[in-house]
């Protein structure tokens, strides 16, 4: 019994020649619908790279999510943007700010901020997935900056992720 059909569509149009020759995409879709058939939409995630290191490792990027509504009616429910400041040897993000939009408006044009994470991944196990993280939440971004305002911290929490299984997914983690 198929739960849902993702389809993933990547695009390499950005910079031919530096980023295409490289394989570093400029665009990601991934399109969720409740079949095979894709009869029924029920989200997409558009991310666009933004920018990447000489290693290939992206930088910056901004996911848009579009939902249906009861209607059947297509609109942005929000959008990221992700900034990967740091990276560790095997290139896994160890340093990152997340923030986070929700969309005032069907077309996405207007948008409130919901919050700001910093997020410290102290480990990795030998797949890539992460063990420990430190995530500092905040409602605020410092005036004319994309950096989180200290003064608006509102929580920090320490996941730890266990055991995974074969296909990456955490069978338990402590928070």
């Amino acid at each position: 019994v198929v739960v849902n059909y993702k389809e993933m569509i990547n695009t390499y149009n950005n910079q031919p020649g530096l980023w295409s020759a490289k394989g570093w995409a400029d665009t990601s879709v991934i399109t969720v619908y409740n079949d095979a058939d894709k009869s029924l939409f029920i989200s997409e995630q558009k991310v666009e790279y933004l920018s990447y290191n000489t290693a290939g490792d992206a930088l910056s990027e901004r996911a848009t999510t579009t939902k249906v509504d009861a209607d059947g009616k297509r609109f942005i429910s929000g959008y990221t943007e992700t900034f990967n400041m740091e990276f560790d040897r095997d290139h896994n993000v160890i340093n990152q700010r997340v923030i986070n939009y929700q969309a005032l408006d069907d077309f996405g044009t207007q948008e409130v901020l919901v919050d700001v994470r910093e997020i410290r991944t102290l480990s990795y196990d030998e797949h890539g997935n992460a063990r420990e993280q430190v995530i500092a939440s905040y409602s605020g971004l410092r005036d004319g900056t994309n950096e989180a305002d200290p003064g608006s911290f509102l929580d920090c929490k320490v996941v730890t992720t266990g055991s995974v299984d074969l296909w990456g997914n955490a069978l338990f983690s402590v928070t």
